[in-house]
This record gives structure tokens, sequence and C-alpha cells, in this order.
């Protein structure tokens, strides 16, 4: 498509994208925000859009502007990346399978869980045979066991869940650390 585009039509984008760039701040949060995303970012450059409208002014063309993303967009560009982004509900682990497959580790804990439950099951269940010796209640007491089975069931669900929430928590946080990757990838490497 920039291929095809003529050198006047390419000049006119490229001023407005001046024109954006050299918009003053209308309120005063406008210009804290700017002020705040340079002080975040450790960069500093306060005048970054005059820089910036300087650096296209004297830099760009039509053919930079494809040497540019021949080089790291296209399909076989020497300084090619990609990063995808997987976004799962809670639904899902992190390798994409319903949370019913449950990785090993939260598979172990669900078992001794059970085990734990079933034990104090087992000991409820001895004392209310000496209660009703006739077991009327006793089939009460089954029926009312498999419904503890499924709160316990959904309980054990949430905890899983809450860890899986901690455990993408923590991912997050490891990813907004990478935070130093943008001081050492400066948007204009000369003015930094």
């Amino acid at each position: 498509m920039i291929e095809k585009m003529s050198e006047e039509n390419f000049q006119t984008y490229i001023k407005a994208v001046i024109s954006k760039l050299e918009e003053k701040d209308k309120t005063l949060a406008q210009e804290a925000r700017r002020f705040w995303v340079e002080i975040e970012g450790c960069h500093y450059l306060f005048n970054r859009s005059e820089v910036t409208v300087k650096e296209i002014r004297e830099k760009v063309t039509k053919e930079t502007l494809l040497h540019f993303f021949d080089t790291f967009f296209a399909f076989g560009g020497d300084a090619r990346g990609k990063l995808t982004i997987h976004i799962f509900g809670n639904k899902f682990d992190f390798d994409g399978t319903p949370t019913s497959t449950a990785s090993s580790g939260d598979k172990e804990k669900e078992k001794q869980e059970e085990s734990e439950e079933e034990e104090d099951g087992e000991e409820d269940e001895d004392e209310d045979e000496d209660e009703d010796e006739e077991g009327g209640e006793k089939q009460g007491k089954k029926k009312e066991s498999s419904e503890d089975r499924k709160a316990r069931e959904e309980r054990e669900r949430a905890k899983v869940a809450r860890l899986r929430s901690e455990e993408r928590r923590e991912s997050l946080n490891e990813v907004r650390d990478i935070g130093v990757w943008k001081k050492t990838m400066p948007l204009f490497p000369e003015h930094s």
C-alpha cells in the first residue's frame, strides 16, 4: 500500500502526523499526564513531541519507512520479532485447557483435601449410626453427604481459582518488572 502511494499523498500523511504532535495540551491535566509519562518511564524527555517532529521532518521518507517496515515487521525481516498474547478466562488453565483438567500440583492438593474431608466424614457417619439404629436418618445423611460433597467441590474449585488468580497476579508483576526493557529501548537512542 505504501509502495503504491504517491509522494504527494505520503507527504499529506506526514503533515497530519506532525500536526497532531505539534498540538498543544488543552488542559493542565493533559500536560501533567505527559510529564508523568516521562517521569514514570525514567526518560525525562519532556520535549519529546518537538524532538519527534524534528526527527520526522529530517529522517522519515517513503523509502526509510518501507525499509523500517521490511526490517521489523515484514515476514522474513532481519529484526522481526513477535509477541503473542493469549488471554483465557478463569475457566481455563494457562495452557488453554478447561479447568476441569487442572495441573498436577492442583490435583495433588485436591486429593489431599478430599482425603482429609473423607476422614472427617467417616467420623461423623459413625456417630450418626450410633444415634439412629433404624437407618431412616442414615439415608438423609447420605443425601446430605452428597450435597456436602458438592459444596466441598465448589469450595475446592474456588480455592483453585484463587490460587490461579494469585499465580496470574505474580506473573503480571513479573511482566511489570520488565519496565527495565523500556529504559533500554528509548524512542530516539541518540537523545537519551
